[in-house]
């Protein structure tokens, strides 16, 4: 899980949102999936975004 070009463990990543959401609370989460990414791991992000208050969330694939 790569936050703002650095390496982020999945159990950091709801206090990170929190943290951009303190800075903008009107901010929608954009997650970028790689289409070799496990689907557990796009839904845990997903939630940990959900639990950090976020409403609106996009997804993209990309190919490698």
């Amino acid at each position: 899980i790569s936050m703002d070009g650095l390496d982020v463990d999945i159990r950091a990543v709801r206090a990170r949102v929190e943290q951009k959401r303190a800075q903008n609370p009107e901010a929608i989460a954009i997650i970028g999936v790689e289409d070799s990414a496990e689907t557990d791991t796009l839904i845990q992000v997903m939630n940990a975004a959900r639990l950090a208050g976020v409403e609106k969330i996009s997804v993209s694939v990309t190919e490698l």
